[in-house]
């Protein structure tokens, strides 16, 4: 039921029906929680763990030299997308016509530095080729997010709703057959590189990401065993 409802709230989200803060109120009494919006206070308060707008734990704050310096470019993933019109506002704001510039859409991807680059991004969906023309990373998740859209969202690209649209994400979406589209594969920069098998990119957040708590680095099995879930 939580899976279902999940999809709903998300689905009103991307046709632009409603904000995430509409659908949990209060998710973690006595925790911080973290709007859909971001954290605009000090990042020291949610090193000891906190909740995002949809009422799942996050049990620390990723680091800084994680979120700013580490990542992977060759991954596969679940995609999703971005609301109505919100990339191409996104690319207009920095400037940019993504058709002019020669790339197929603007997309979101996990890490800062591709997206402060305007890095380019093959995409290729299951059973497929990699598509024709490459997508501009325009944007990335705020680093008290980057842990939601990873883990919980279980996704490391989101599309512009032209592109969902295209695709049949939307449509897909909308008559109950599932939100998003699982086992797109994704290259960060130069296609050539991305020879090799791709990762999974759940499993190497698992194993690579870092939580900071006071002057200490912690592992994500480390960050688990520190501050579980006060809600299980």
């Amino acid at each position: 039921m939580l899976r279902v409802m999940l999809a709903a709230a998300l689905l009103l989200l991307s046709i632009g029906g409603a904000s995430a803060t509409d659908f949990v109120k209060d998710p973690c009494p006595g925790y911080v929680t973290v709007s859909y919006w971001g954290w605009g206070k000090s990042p020291r308060l949610l090193e000891k763990g906190y909740c995002d707008h949809m009422g799942y734990w996050i049990p620390g704050y990723i680091s800084n030299d994680f979120y700013w310096n580490q990542r992977v470019d060759h991954f596969v993933t679940r995609a999703l997308w971005q609301s109505e019109g919100q990339i191409e506002l996104t690319a207009a704001q920095k400037g940019i016509d993504i058709q002019t510039a020669g790339f197929a859409d603007g997309v979101a991807v996990p890490w800062y530095i591709p997206a402060r680059e305007f890095a380019s991004v093959w995409l290729k969906r299951p059973e497929s080729d990699w598509e024709q023309m490459p997508f501009l990373a325009l944007d990335c998740p705020r680093q008290e997010h980057q842990y939601h859209h990873v883990m919980i969202m279980d996704s490391g690209i989101e599309l512009g709703y032209r592109t969902a649209e295209a695709w049949g994400l939307i449509e897909a979406a909308m008559n109950g057959q599932g939100y998003g589209l699982y086992g797109v594969e994704v290259c960060i920069g130069n296609l050539n590189k991305c020879a090799e098998e791709p990762v999974d990119l759940g499993s190497w957040y698992e194993q690579n990401a870092r939580f900071k708590v006071g002057s200490g680095i912690y592992s994500f099995i480390e960050i688990w065993d520190i501050h579980p879930d006060p809600n299980s």
